[in-house]
């Protein structure tokens, strides 16, 4: 959508993006608030950057701007993978998309089929449940087992979809919850970790100010 793109000018990335993927975008922005939230974690990661250039380091070299851009980008990328993986069909990436949106979900340990019966109508919940077993997702599985595999399909769908991409900006997207020892790359360097928590950091303050957030 004109949306997503514009989002990912801001950043100044100027490489173009698999087909796939910008679909996988326009998934979250058509059944989820899961891109606002990124664009206004990547407005944040901005801010953070150009207070660190401007007093935590004057060592910067050359490949500044392109280091910020390759952080922006995966600010904006990070939660892809709650379009389900990278195997998805378009009817399973809405399916895995509606229940990550699902807003009444106060329990984490609630298994997903009651979550479905919860959250959805009793005429569609037996089809949501069996697009979602495509996607490997079954019913005795607790949503906070289904919530953690996002991290993990981020990294599958950024690359099997890594047309405009860079590693560096695959990893820090697919490492925003690293702090909580998911770490799909198994990265153990210091700098996509700390651009990556500062993107979970965000996450977890917008999930706050939401009044999203779960024990």
């Amino acid at each position: 959508s004109d949306t997503i793109e514009a989002s990912i000018a801001e950043t100044g990335f100027e490489k173009q993006l698999d087909e796939a993927l910008m679909d996988r975008l326009g998934e979250l922005e058509k059944y989820s608030k899961f891109n606002l939230d990124s664009r206004m974690v990547a407005s944040g990661m901005q801010n953070i950057l150009h207070y660190m250039h401007e007093h935590v380091s004057d060592e910067h070299d050359v490949n500044e701007h392109r280091d910020d851009t390759e952080a922006l980008m995966a600010a904006l990328l990070h939660d892809v993978g709650k379009s389900g993986p990278a195997s998805a069909n378009a009817s399973e990436q809405e399916a895995v998309v509606r229940l990550f949106a699902a807003e009444n979900i106060s329990d984490p340990e609630m298994l997903v089929g009651q979550a479905i019966a919860l959250c959805f109508e009793p005429a569609e919940a037996p089809q949501l449940q069996s697009l979602l077993e495509h996607c490997g997702i079954e019913a005795a599985m607790t949503m906070r087992e289904f919530w953690d595999k996002h991290a993990y399909w981020t990294k599958d769908i950024l690359e099997h979809y890594s047309e405009g991409t860079t590693e560096r900006m695959r990893i820090i997207a697919a490492s925003h919850h690293i702090d909580h020892g998911i770490n799909p790359y198994h990265i153990t360097e210091a700098n996509p970790a700390t651009e990556a928590k500062t993107i979970g950091a965000s996450e977890y303050y917008l999930d706050a100010l939401h009044g999203k957030l779960l024990s």
